[in-house]
């Protein structure tokens, strides 16, 4: 089911539904570029002896060596996301 609003044809994903509440209408078009390709991602993981987990993540059409390094910190009670393409702290989206 879809619904359609003046600009955009929006799935009902409720992630799509909360980012909708959360953004501006702008930062909400820059989320959901982003979203519609999830599909297209993949992850491998580069090491596995702390608790600190490193990841490569990138897109699945491109040469492994133009994904990114993601770490995650599963000691953490928090989770919090940071990666090494910067998307996050300067445009406040994840990649």
């Amino acid at each position: 089911m879809f619904w359609v609003d003046s600009v955009n044809v929006v799935s009902q994903s409720q992630l799509e539904k909360a980012a909708e509440k959360c953004y501006i209408r702008s930062m909400f078009t820059l989320f959901q570029k982003e979203f519609k390709t999830v599909g297209d991602c993949f992850h491998k993981k580069m090491n596995a002896q702390s608790t600190t987990k490193l990841y490569k993540v990138g897109l699945c059409t491109d040469e492994e060596s133009k994904w990114y390094c993601v770490p995650y910190d599963q000691s953490q009670l928090d989770v919090s996301a940071e990666c090494e393409c910067g998307k996050f702290e300067t445009d406040v989206y994840l990649c």
